[in-house]
Parts: structure tokens; sequence; C-alpha cells
């Protein structure tokens, strides 16, 4: 069986959210200058991180309750968003 990953928001990444005009919530790694402005889905996916690591089904589970759908519907699909908020240096994959 292949391990499950956890995540957790990168240090030093600062996140900001609004509600007006629509709700965003922009995110900011200390290494780039523009923040990353999350919404919908994106934004229910930083809300389900926090400092302390958590296993990706928690993640997918915590987004598809949100939606009302099924876990295995959105499973893959967070599974690569996670992989580019990594790359943006603004989550960390925790074994």
């Amino acid at each position: 069986m292949p391990m499950e990953y956890r995540w957790k928001t990168a240090a030093g990444v600062a996140a900001s959210s609004q509600t007006h005009p629509l709700p965003a919530t922009y995110v900011l790694s200390p290494s780039e200058e523009t923040p990353v402005c999350l919404t919908d889905s994106g934004e229910a996916i930083w809300c389900a991180l926090t400092s302390d690591p958590r296993p990706e089904s928690e993640i997918v589970s915590d987004v598809a309750q949100a939606y009302g759908i099924e876990d295995e519907v959105v499973a893959e699909s967070i599974s690569s968003f996670l992989e580019t908020l990594e790359e943006r240096g603004l989550v960390v994959r925790v074994g």
C-alpha cells in the first residue's frame, strides 16, 4: 500500500482573506514578490491546510464535504493542486 503524504503550510507563508467583492485568499511565499490568489476550490484546499501536517485524505475529505461530493471525485485534483502549491513554495509535503 502506498504511503499517504501529509501536507502543511510552508514556514513564512503569509495569507490574507477577503470577502468583497468576491471571496478569495491571497498567499505569498517568502521567496516570491507576487501573491497567489486562491478562489473557490483552491481557497477551500488552502483552508483545509494547517501549520501542522495533515494527511492528504483529511484534506480531501474536508473539501469534498464542503462541496457535498464524494472524496473520490476530487482526490486526484486536490493531489495535483497540492503539488502545484508545493512547487510555488506555499506548502510542504511531509513523508
